[in-house]
């Protein structure tokens, strides 16, 4: 993981025999702490040409902020910079789920990340074992 990332805020493992990156947030963080933990994980994706990533956010409260800069920014801009097509897993809790999928602050943003025309592939999972064969089935 590069030196400049928060280790109370990011765990981030590469694993080769199944080359995909996983970021676990441990905490909750704020715009600016994540947009440089992002960066972290967009230098350590692309130093090891992994574009599979699992997106552990089960500690992670949502931020609508945080959603809207994810959804328009972030994910459009590594799909712009990535080597190949960026397939993201992101593991959630049931309740983080229902929030992000019914509450007004979070329906568009989510619905714009997991829309299938984007250049990009985001799907959401409450199981890691599902979610990383869904990495790995590509």
């Amino acid at each position: 993981m590069p030196d400049s990332i928060d280790r109370s805020l990011l765990d981030l493992q590469y694993r080769p025999d199944l080359h995909i990156l996983t970021a676990r947030w441990l905490r909750d963080a704020s715009l600016p702490e994540l947009q440089q933990a992002h960066r972290a994980l967009q230098a350590t994706a692309q130093a090891h040409n992994a574009f599979h990533w699992l997106m552990d956010r089960r500690r992670f409260s949502p931020n609508p902020e945080i959603a809207q800069w994810v959804a328009h920014e972030w994910l459009p801009d590594i799909a712009r910079t990535a080597s190949s097509h960026l397939r993201l897993a992101s593991l959630v809790s049931p309740e983080l789920w229902h929030l992000i999928s019914t509450q007004p602050d979070f329906q568009e943003a989510t619905n714009t990340a997991l829309n299938a025309q984007q250049p990009y592939s985001v799907r959401v999972f409450m199981d890691e074992g599902e979610a990383v064969r869904w990495l790995t089935s590509s």
